[in-house]
């Protein structure tokens, strides 16, 4: 069965905010084990919406290690640390 987003199409909509711009660049900028990931957090602190983050990566994905991961993944797991929020209308 597969597993249903965590947020769906409608709330990864219009703009959000960044809270902790310091742990976008630390993994902007590492070279450990999730240096693949660093164009994800560069692309977040760089756009201002969901819709202008999610066209530009696209359906690209990463690997690291045995993991592979996309940008939809990368921003979903920066909002779930409070990294980055939804700003409200």
């Amino acid at each position: 069965m597969a597993r249903k987003p965590k947020y769906d199409e409608n709330f990864l909509k219009g703009k959000y905010e960044v809270i902790n711009p310091e742990a976008l660049d630390k993994r902007a900028t590492d070279t450990g084990k999730f240096k693949n990931r660093s164009i994800f957090a560069r692309l977040i602190k760089k756009c201002k919406t969901f819709d202008e983050y999610l066209k530009l990566v696209g359906d690209s994905v990463v690997a690291d290690g045995n993991t592979a991961t996309n940008g939809r993944q990368e921003l979903t797991y920066f909002l779930d640390k409070g990294v980055i929020r939804k700003v409200a209308k």
